[in-house]
């Protein structure tokens, strides 16, 4: 039997490995979907289609966050902690299911839009509301610790699609991929819906929400919104802040990792299962480094740890994309493996950072809403501007520079935090005044 700190890292893990996978398996997959429901002389603009989808899709992911945290924020955790997974499983088992442009025409890209769309819904409400119910149940000596098994859920989710592509792709031929061999990844998120709700269901609300449950039932759903106004404005560049750290980390999930493949594959045109091959290796070292930098950074302060990783994005974005577009295979594992190491410092302590940014009454709410938004804007929209960005310059590397920025514009928010701690607690990072 299964303690309840192993049932509360289980759910939280299995959660949102379930919603990395549902996002991951899409990206992998993209290469063969774009063939299904896009028929183009052009791959390059078939999969440029397919990422818009991709793209388009998560403009519900913050109308999700909002639903699903008002949810958790009024009537419990646990209940949105179950009804997301449920919302996010289901529609991704269903684009499994559904017939290709052949068959349907464009009502078949329709119906794909719209199982995305109910898939960014659902996964509105999975991280933030997961790492809120870890951040609750953790004790304050290992809340980075226990925190950190919400990224590590994400990371298995993507290493499980990169190996489940990778098997397809070295046990099918590309043409059997493409005409049905696409649609196993997503029938066998159905299997890890199932046990993630098995799992969610046995545990209790958190004390926190308990304990707060009288604020919740006092207030009108105007009084609520008013909360969060206030609380948004009183603190506006603490959630500028936030905004910063998670676009850093959407933008480097999907540029070092769904881009990966699909970069090797179309611009140096190696072999997809040999990419997946190397992006598979190199998200296993992520996730066994994942706990590790949770464990250290609740010993030894967050703040150098995550600083630490953003200078390096910053610094290695150039010589990453160098070495994918014109290094030998050798360099190229090199680099995918060096990533794994700054993404894991990272992935590690910003779901502490984000459960802790707003109070209890408005937490799973201003949490979702701020990460959907943000997660929209700049992580969904990273492989579409990647591509654009070659096209538009023509040169290989220009992704870098996306990648970059996003770094540097993190970097000034976490360098301007008050001294006063080395913990970093979203409630100092604020920018200074002056």
């Amino acid at each position: 039997m299964l303690n309840f700190r192993k049932k509360l890292i289980l759910s939280g893990f299995i959660g949102n490995l379930l919603d990395a996978y549902d996002i991951a398996i899409f990206g992998y997959m993209t290469f063969y979907i774009a063939s299904y429901f896009f028929i183009s002389s052009d791959p390059l603009m078939s999969l440029f289609k397919t990422f818009s989808i991709f793209a388009i899709s998560y403009i519900v992911r913050p109308i999700g966050g909002i639903f699903f945290g008002f949810v958790a924020d009024y009537m419990g955790r646990k209940k949105a902690f179950v009804a997301s997974l449920l919302v996010m499983g289901t529609s991704t088992t269903l684009i499994g299911l559904l017939p290709g442009y052949k068959q349907l025409g464009t009502l078949a890209i329709g119906l794909l839009l719209l199982m995305r769309m109910l898939q960014s819904f659902g996964a509105g409400g999975e991280y933030t509301n997961s790492i809120v119910f870890l951040y609750e149940h953790a004790k304050a000596s290992e809340s980075t610790f226990i925190t950190s098994f919400a990224g590590l859920g994400i990371n298995t989710g993507n290493l499980i699609a990169s190996s489940v592509g990778g098997v397809l792709a070295m046990l099918m031929q590309n043409h059997v991929i493409g005409q049905w061999g696409w649609r196993i990844p997503f029938l066998l998120a159905g299997v890890g819906m199932i046990l993630g709700l098995w799992v969610r269901h046995s545990l209790p609300e958190t004390l926190v929400f308990i304990t707060q449950h009288r604020e919740h039932w006092s207030m009108t759903l105007k009084q609520f919104c008013s909360k969060m106004r206030l609380d948004a404005k009183a603190h506006r560049s603490n959630y500028i802040s936030l905004v910063s750290l998670i676009w850093l980390g959407t933008a480097s999930t999907y540029l070092l990792y769904f881009y990966f493949p699909l970069h090797l594959s179309t611009i140096r045109h190696i072999v997809y299962a040999k990419s997946l091959t190397i992006n598979t290796c190199s998200i296993a070292l992520l996730v066994m480094l994942i706990p590790c930098f949770g464990y250290l950074s609740d010993k030894w302060g967050r703040k150098r740890f995550i600083i630490f990783a953003t200078i390096g994005y910053l610094i290695f974005a150039f010589p990453y994309y160098l070495a994918l577009s014109y290094g030998n295979l050798l360099v190229i594992w090199i680099v995918q493996l060096g990533s794994a190491v700054l993404s894991a410092m990272f992935y590690s302590i910003a779901p502490s950072i984000i459960a802790n940014s707003a109070p209890p009454a408005i937490r799973c709410t201003m949490t979702s809403l701020v990460y959907g938004l943000s997660s929209s804007v700049f992580g969904a929209t990273a492989p579409l501007i990647a591509l654009g960005l070659i096209k538009l310059t023509g040169f290989a590397i220009a992704p870098a520079f996306y990648l970059m920025l996003s770094a540097a514009c993190c970097l000034f928010c976490l360098l301007r935090v008050k001294p006063s701690t080395d913990e970093i607690r979203v409630e100092d990072l604020k920018l200074q005044s002056g």
